[in-house]
């Protein structure tokens, strides 16, 4: 049964320092410096459709709307992703892409209510922006793992290091395949993973070793993009690097073809109960396209390709996008809407 809700402004989270670590990446910091907002704008007002089950507001959203819910129960394989990046880019997207990524990191963690004591996996963790926050939660009395089949991007994460503070659970960083994942079984009670699970080749097989790896009990929730119609900013990055790159980009459109109702379906069938999905849409404030736009795409498996264009070239992509993007212009930021699945269930 589901009920329709119109509830008082969210305010997102704040983007002040990551967009800082991306002042200190330019070499005209200062004309950046004063055009970062203190934190992106609040919501006018979020509308949710939620089932009973649901009593914890997704806390950094500006909107969640439930798509369905699904009830019951229902190795040898080498995962090749098609979302792999180098040493370059890891590094890139360490600087550049928290700022997407923080409200929908928040997203998950309230509805896995992590809380002391729990051991989480970090799957797809990439640079470790999820890791390290449940970390933080989990406290000393827990345990965290980050794993990733990238190692550029656990070298990152490595060297970012742990949060500090005597009540913050031990993070361990790993190697492996979402496909065989390095866990024993029953090791975890919590699993999160954000925006890597669309580009496992085998959802099954992983959904599979999911929930192998949990114990009873165990909460989960992944994240990944919502269709690229429904992404302003993603949608005229895609099609300006389409005039430049071609086919070469279809990669990056990949990330937004993921159907919920799938993602649902492969859960149950692993034997997890009460899969349901959301989405989640926050209001992101971007810093200035022209010190952004170019730095970004080198976060993504083309930044290669798209780095060896000639330099008016590249140009011309980011006269392109910060045309496109005019109208969501605000004192020299650009306000765009990202929108992104939430999958939860429970074993």
């Amino acid at each position: 049964m589901y009920a329709l809700r119109i509830s008082e402004p969210i305010p997102l989270v704040d983007s002040r320092t990551s967009m800082m670590r991306i002042v200190r990446s330019f070499p005209h910091a200062q004309q950046l410096r004063g055009r970062i907002p203190e934190r992106n704008s609040p919501a006018t007002k979020t509308q949710r459709i939620v089932s009973s089950r649901l009593a914890t507001p997704c806390a950094p959203a500006t909107r969640c709307v439930i798509l369905a819910t699904h009830e019951g129960k229902g190795r040898s394989m080498i995962e090749q992703s098609s979302f792999q990046i180098n040493a370059r880019a890891a590094m890139a997207y360490q600087d550049y892409n928290p700022l997407i990524m923080a409200p929908f990191v928040e997203a998950m963690i309230a509805r896995t209510a992590i809380a002391h004591g729990d051991t989480v996996l970090d799957l797809a963790c990439g640079t470790g922006l999820v890791t390290r926050r449940a970390a933080l939660l989990a406290g000393a009395e827990g345990r965290v793992v980050g794993l990733d089949l990238n190692p550029e991007m656990l070298a990152v994460a490595r060297n970012l290091g742990a949060p500090s503070g005597a009540s913050v659970a031990a993070i361990e960083w790993r190697e492996g395949s979402a496909l065989a994942l390095p866990c024993a079984d029953g090791e975890f009670s919590v699993v999160l993973c954000q925006q890597g699970i669309q580009f496992f080749p085998d959802l099954q097989l992983a959904t599979a070793e999911m929930a192998r790896v949990v114990a009873p009990g165990a909460r989960l929730a992944v994240s990944f993009w919502a269709e690229l119609g429904e992404q302003t900013y993603f949608q005229v990055q895609v099609a300006a690097l389409r005039r430049w790159l071609g086919a070469a980009v279809d990669p990056v459109a990949a990330a937004f073809r993921l159907d919920p109702l799938r993602v649902c379906d492969a859960l149950t069938a692993a034997g997890f109960e009460d899969a349901t999905a959301e989405q989640v849409v926050a209001k992101t404030s971007f810093p200035p396209m022209e010190f952004y736009a170019a730095g970004q795409v080198m976060t993504l498996p083309v930044g290669p390709a798209f780095a060896a264009l000639p330099e008016q070239e590249r140009a011309s992509y980011v006269e392109e996008v910060t045309r496109a993007l005019r109208r969501y212009r605000v004192d020299g930021n650009y306000d765009c809407p990202v929108a992104s699945w939430l999958v939860t269930a429970t074993r």
